[in-house]
């Protein structure tokens, strides 16, 4: 179905370049562009303002009328994250949970698809050089020689377009050079033996082009003690590579090409038991379980498990390719951008769900993705009084996942079934930003997006081996719905400048995401739920008093109608549309009071409530993985020992209040508060061609609960993970 389609964009996106080519006689040299970056972060030259690209045209922080916390490449970097499942409290208000199978649940402001439906996408959009990041699974690939990492909060679909409800988190890749360059960062780990390595190097070909080769090795976890089978687990193994091509012919053209494989091996899991149920009536006890195997050896705990896998091991390997091609032309003083992407990748992994010496559960998951986007957008000069982005966005999707469920006694419910599962998106849209000045002082910006989907999937299940577990997930012959959307989202919003460091805003934007069908019903007849509809209304102050001091403070409210709610059963997973609320206030500050010395920080207030009960939720109770408290602070103090080295010292602390993992009336733990406490101590050269840096994480070796989870066919107990202990690395950096 879309293959013919895919075909047809792909030729309008070349010809659209090829038309820009073309037309060079009558150009005139084009304005800025919004793929500015040329291996270093630009900043504004009055208020030292980070320069992002996050709504698609090149404005500064200050400028954007909405609340957006920026990371840099080198800071993210220099905090040894590897992945997107690093990136819990990466900035205030941001979380991010790893569950069971990778299945990545990003939050902001205490709203996110806190989900294992694999099916569903989230409501806080991923974005890798603009490309939309479409299922969990896109966060396991590795993040790594980074410009920067941009998070921007609340709704935000006129321009970003697919699935930006609640945010969305983009990641800016490092673009080439001029001239001959490399940088490397070799790491290793002390109490859990990892090594890391990761660099790259600008090669400039010729005068207008320009090529940047970057990769990341690493091995790490193990963090997690196997008392059976005497091991550390799980042994993690990471690699990518990365080559982005810059060709600039003329002062009017510009094409980049952006394009990475990676893969991901992981044996063992994370995942363990927390709690354990008591054995009574339908709560499962594993203890008894792993008694009547004839296991003497038992606790319960976290940091520790009792699994052997003596039948069925555990693992998760992914493998994937990501490419970009971004066309800019300049026709006058508008600039036209063609943006082609293509998306490919495949999951096997299998989990052991009854944490005892033998392979009671398992659940076996192959599951695999192919995406294609084409986006064709005309900027006008963002100088002129009134200006406008204009464009149009196709997305091509297939997805599927081959689920097993195999259980034998004495797990309560015994059987193996498949259930198939396999979708196709074919998605268009059409966009258009206005910006006006009505005065030096006054500025207002209106947008509107229109979006067709058509969603298509197909399903079954099959008994693999009878049992009471087939019972409950009964065989049935493929099911093929569909689903058509359509909405309109818009935004509106108004700046009023107190002079060019400091401004007032309000704005009001509505956003949607699409609906689907649950990939693990136990009645099919239920598999379908409902799309988001999410208003934001924000108010905030962007200060800069000084070139050294900034303070944001925003004041927000977002409704979302048909939230999907995740509701965590020994059945599965099930999806509850429900209306839900978060509101309160949103800060950050960066303060340096004097050279070599410098105060970040935010934090974030979120009140995150169910507005209209449903089964197991009141009015008012409080939606899951909400704390009302998050932030961070940190300390960056540069200090010259000598003409040749510098001392840098730089603690970090990230902070939450307690949040409950699910319904309360589902009975898991809670995650209680928790402050980790990070230290960076770094000796280098004046002129960064070298540091050598000692990163100590979590100092306090706090063993937070980052998820519970209710087994498959098993009430009563709950498995999760925890927050990885305490970690020293030795890091060495050299740059030329």
């Amino acid at each position: 179905m879309g293959r013919p389609i895919l075909y047809n964009m792909a030729l309008l996106g070349c010809a659209a370049a090829a038309l820009a080519s073309g037309s060079q006689a009558r150009a005139q040299v084009a304005a800025p562009t919004p793929d500015e970056n040329r291996g270093e972060q630009r900043e504004a030259p009055d208020t030292h303002d980070i320069v992002v690209t996050a709504r698609k045209q090149l404005e500064t922080v200050t400028d954007v009328p909405a609340t957006i916390n920026v990371l840099s490449g080198e800071d993210f970097a220099a905090r040894r994250l590897g992945s997107g499942l690093d990136l819990n409290g990466l900035v205030p208000g941001f979380q991010l949970y790893n569950a069971v199978g990778g299945a990545a649940s990003p939050t902001i402001r205490g709203l996110g698809s806190n989900t294992a439906v694999f099916s569903i996408e989230a409501s806080v959009a991923s974005f890798f050089d603009g490309v939309y990041a479409a299922h969990p699974r896109d966060l396991v690939s590795p993040v790594f020689d980074l410009e920067r990492v941009e998070v921007i909060k609340g709704t935000q679909s006129t321009t970003l377009g697919k699935n930006t409800t609640l945010g969305a988190v983009s990641f800016v890749s490092r673009r080439p050079g001029s001239d001959f360059g490399f940088n490397l960062t070799v790491g290793h780990e002390f109490k859990f033996d990892g090594n890391r390595v990761e660099g790259g190097v600008d090669i400039p070909l010729s005068e207008t082009l320009h090529v940047r080769l970057a990769g990341i090795y690493s091995n790490d976890g193990r963090y997690i003690r196997n008392r059976v089978r005497n091991t550390d687990e799980p042994t993690r193994e990471v690699y990518g590579g990365r080559v982005v091509a810059l060709w600039e012919p003329t002062d009017r053209l510009k094409a980049t090409l952006v394009y990475q494989h990676d893969s991901y091996d992981e044996r063992g899991q994370t995942v363990h038991l927390i709690t354990d149920g008591t054995g009574v009536g339908p709560s499962v006890s594993i203890r008894a379980l792993a008694a009547a195997v004839g296991q003497t050896d038992f606790e319960i705990g976290k940091g520790f498990s009792y699994n052997a896998y003596p039948d069925r091991s555990v693992y998760d390997r992914q493998s994937g390719d990501r490419a970009t091609l971004i066309a800019e032309y300049g026709l006058g003083d508008y600039t036209l951008t063609s943006q082609t992407a293509y998306v490919k990748w495949k999951d096997r992994r299998r989990n052991d769900l009854d944490f005892t010496a033998a392979s009671l559960i398992t659940f076996e998951v192959d599951e695999e993705n192919e995406l294609f986007s084409q986006e064709i957008r005309l900027a006008s000069p963002s100088e002129k009084p009134v200006s406008y982005i204009v464009g149009a966005y196709y997305l091509w999707n297939r997805w599927g996942v081959d689920q097993v469920i195999d259980a034998e006694a004495p797990w309560p419910r015994t059987g193996a079934l498949n259930h198939l599962y396999e979708q196709t998106v074919n998605s268009y849209s059409g966009f258009l930003q206005l910006n006006a000045s009505l005065t030096e002082q006054i500025k207002l910006s209106a947008g509107g997006r229109y979006t067709e989907e058509d969603k298509d999937a197909r399903f079954s299940r099959t008994t693999l081996r009878p049992g009471s577990a087939t019972a409950i997930f009964a065989p049935f012959a493929e099911r093929t719905p569909s689903r058509k959307e359509n909405n309109f989202d818009w935004s509106l919003s108004a700046q009023y400048y107190l002079d060019k460091r400091n401004v007032i805003y309000a704005g009001v934007a509505r956003g949607s995401k699409s609906g689907g069908f649950q990939t693990l019903p136990s009645n099919p007849d239920l598999a379908e739920f409902e799309g988001e509809e999410a208003l934001t209304t924000e108010i905030g102050i962007k200060t800069r008093p000084t070139g050294t001091l900034s303070f944001d403070l925003a004041l927000y409210n977002t409704t979302v109608k048909d939230f999907q709610y995740n509701i965590n059963t020994a059945n599965g997973n099930v999806i509850a549309n429900a209306k839900v609320r978060t509101r309160g206030f949103d800060t950050s500050l960066n303060w340096r009071p004097f050279d070599g010395f410098r105060i970040e920080g935010g934090v974030v207030y979120a009140d995150a409530k169910i507005l209209e009960a449903f089964p197991g939720a009141p009015k008012g109770t409080p939606v899951q993985r909400a704390p009302k408290w998050t932030g961070n602070a940190s300390i960056n103090y540069e200090t010259a020992l000598s003409e040749n080295v510098d001392l840098t010292i730089n603690p970090k602390i990230e902070f939450s209040s307690s949040q409950f993992s699910q319904l309360p009336s589902v009975g898991a733990p809670k995650r209680q508060p928790y402050g980790l406490v990070d230290l960076v101590v770094a000796l280098g050269a004046p002129d960064d061609r070298w540091e050598v840096a000692l990163i100590g994480k979590n100092l306090t070796n706090q063993k937070v609960l980052l998820t519970a989870t209710t087994p498959l066919l098993a009430n009563g107990p709950f498995y999760g993970n925890i927050q990885t202990p305490t970690t020293f690395a030795l890091q060495l950096t050299v740059k030329h």
